[in-house]
């Protein structure tokens, strides 16, 4: 979309983010007449921009960083209707905004996460997962349990951790399902249920959860929440390291020396019985 005076009067929130990130150039060219308040506006970092201006020019932006420029309001004919909004005015807009891309905002979210692409920043990232998360994205409410509780860009809360966790997890996500078997599994945010933690270990393990199949494999060989089993604990195990999970090595390669020849091939049978229902 055309930067323009008109435009700008009459977008919402998203439409403004959007153009200028996917306009960098334009924006850059006419920079004078954008100081930082107009860009908060659009939700626009000058980190983002940058980032952006680079991706798409190759080249980095030749004026100093937005914070540097000269603040004020913008021009009547270029502002067009009422002040800039605020930061959490922005975020509120975003939120509400029935365009929503939740998975560009899970994506940004990530990035700020991992620090790919842009600086590390644990509590941009917490800011991203919750406009996404709030809007019902099932990874991003993942991820805001786990900012939760291990206390990254937010104050350290178990509740709110299982509280993220269960919403993620009662949409299918099997990252969501394992940490809330975790949480279940060590009692924290909620009180320890073995029972609980087996259900949706069992139910990240049945999506290919390497780690959920892992601690499945652990419950059967400790008898939490199920009936004690090395037999079975062993096809778990297995079926983790057939991922490449470390610690399911490990315990596959121990517990396969330790059973029978008996009781390795029945493993080995409930193995390649659950391999062949789980095939495409």
């Amino acid at each position: 979309l055309p930067i323009s005076g008109r435009f700008v009067a009459r977008a919402s929130v998203l439409d403004l983010r959007n153009a200028v990130l996917s306009h960098p150039e334009e924006v850059s060219s006419i920079f004078g007449l954008f100081p930082l308040s107009w860009l908060k506006t659009a939700g626009v970092t000058s980190e983002e921009f940058d980032h952006c201006y680079f991706e798409r020019t190759g080249k980095h932006r030749p004026v100093q960083r937005l914070e540097d420029q000269a603040g004020g309001e913008l021009p009547e004919e270029t502002l067009g209707q009422g002040p800039a909004l605020d930061e959490a005015q922005s975020a509120s807009a975003l939120r509400h905004d029935e365009s929503a891309d939740l998975e560009g905002w899970f994506q940004k979210g990530e990035d700020h996460y991992e620090g790919r692409g842009v600086p590390r920043d644990y509590a941009e990232a917490e800011k991203w997962f919750r406009l996404a998360a709030e809007r019902g994205h099932a990874r991003a409410q993942c991820y805001l349990g786990i900012c939760y509780e291990v206390g990254l860009g937010v104050p350290r809360d178990d509740a709110q951790a299982v509280d993220w966790y269960r919403k993620g997890a009662e949409q299918g996500n099997a990252m969501a399902q394992f940490y809330l078997g975790t949480c279940y599994d060590a009692g924290n945010g909620v009180l320890q249920d073995y029972t609980h933690a087996v259900s949706w270990y069992r139910k990240a393990a049945e999506q290919g959860e390497a780690s959920a199949q892992a601690n499945l494999g652990w419950c059967y060989f400790y008898g939490r929440g199920v009936t004690k089993s090395s037999v079975v604990a062993c096809k778990w195990f297995r079926l983790g390291a057939d991922q490449g999970h470390s610690g399911a090595e490990e315990q596959f390669a121990a517990l396969s020396a330790l059973l029978s020849p008996t009781e390795l091939a029945e493993s080995k049978r409930l193995y390649e019985e659950y391999s062949k229902r789980k095939q495409p």
